[in-house]
């Protein structure tokens, strides 16, 4: 549906039941994969499921793959967990569209 589209209050509400139930599902899966890896062991187990433990130039500080996508993690568990189910805030302000902008393509590179 595109912005402009004219719509009724059932529209609307379906709309916004759709998306609602979207988030929830999303924050829930996202809190899930965080606590997956702390448990597991972190940059630990990353490593043991094949992300390198090498600096890369590539990466923000030429940090690991490993501890990249345990920085990528924490930080979709902050959005998901802290920001939607009210566990805390995240200041100063964070650009997280440009952070996980990498992770469009579907890989870390």
């Amino acid at each position: 549906m595109g912005v402009g589209a004219v719509m009724t209050s059932s529209q609307y509400d379906n709309t916004l039941t759709s998306l609602a139930v979207r988030l929830r599902d999303l924050a829930q899966k996202v809190t899930n994969l965080n606590l997956e890896m702390v448990t597991s062991g972190g940059t630990t187990w990353l490593t043991s499921i094949g992300y390198s433990n090498t600096a890369n130039p590539a990466n923000p500080g030429s940090i690991s793959d490993a501890a990249y996508a345990d920085l990528l993690i924490a930080d979709l568990y902050v959005i998901a967990a802290g920001i939607y189910f009210g566990l805390y805030t995240r200041t100063p302000a964070h650009d997280y569209n440009t952070e996980f902008s990498v992770l469009w393509a579907g890989t870390i590179t």
